[in-house]
């Protein structure tokens, strides 16, 4: 509590008044939402989760809402028991990393700027390279992982029109 108040008390000593000190954060803050990024999107999924969050629209939204998580889940059952005959077990795992990654990413997204837009879309790949790494492990194989990543694709894109 003092904490808070000690940063503020230090600032008005320096001769700020509080209204100085919130129109100079408000001013920041406007400063950065001038410098976010806009990308250009369209409606079909991209060959990666990093870019299907950058650049297709609602994807996030989509991704994240309970229809599509429920019926994804679905399908990613009958592939990982039925197709891949691995452990059900594995289906709660998968979609569990799957899930964490996209939301991971989109909060990255959520800090690019005009002047950080190259580094952090080269962390975002970055990130969901180690999450494949872990969901290739996860599924046995890379013949696995790329059979859950056509039906990913076709999901989606059925799931999106």
């Amino acid at each position: 509590f003092l904490g808070v108040f000690g940063g503020l008390s230090s600032k008005l000593k320096e001769g700020k008044t509080a209204q100085e000190i919130f129109t100079e954060k408000l001013e920041k803050q406007k400063e950065l939402n001038r410098k976010a990024v806009v990308f250009e999107q369209e409606l079909q999924i991209r060959e990666t989760l990093t870019e299907s969050v950058l650049y297709t629209k609602d994807f996030t939204k989509n991704w994240n809402s309970k229809k599509f998580q429920g019926d994804w889940g679905i399908r990613v059952e009958q592939l990982i028991a039925y197709q891949m005959v691995l452990k059900d077990a594995k289906v709660d795992q998968y979609l569990d990393l799957e899930l964490k990654l996209v939301k991971d990413l989109q909060a990255m997204r959520n800090t690019i700027t005009e002047k950080n837009q190259d580094s952090v879309i080269k962390e975002m790949l970055d990130y969901e390279y180690q999450h494949e790494l872990k969901m290739k492990e996860l599924l046995e194989n890379a013949d696995n992982y790329d059979d859950m990543l056509d039906a990913r694709e076709d999901f989606y894109n059925k799931f999106a029109k």
